[in-house]
């Protein structure tokens, strides 16, 4: 048996629950990216009007619900 202080028992179950903390957040993280990408993917945004509407076609050119105008579809910016 190898022998732990009680001291160094404490060390090894803080780290270990911090590296589970770590670990979760990371897991969320990506899960969160992964829905943002999933979810903007087909969004558009007016170049004329400013009206952000999700279009599933496969035209290069969508037109606008609002105003009819021809967009180009562009990535979102991420701040």
């Amino acid at each position: 048996m190898i022998p732990v202080t009680f001291k160094g028992l404490i060390i090894v179950y803080l780290s270990t629950m911090v590296g589970i903390v770590i670990l979760a957040y990371t897991l969320a993280a990506i899960r969160r990216r992964r829905r943002e990408r999933h979810a903007l993917q087909h969004a558009v945004r007016c170049h004329f009007c400013a009206l952000e509407f999700h279009d599933n076609s496969p035209s290069p050119l969508p037109e606008c619900p609002r105003c009819g105008a021809s967009n180009e579809r562009t990535r979102f910016a991420r701040l």
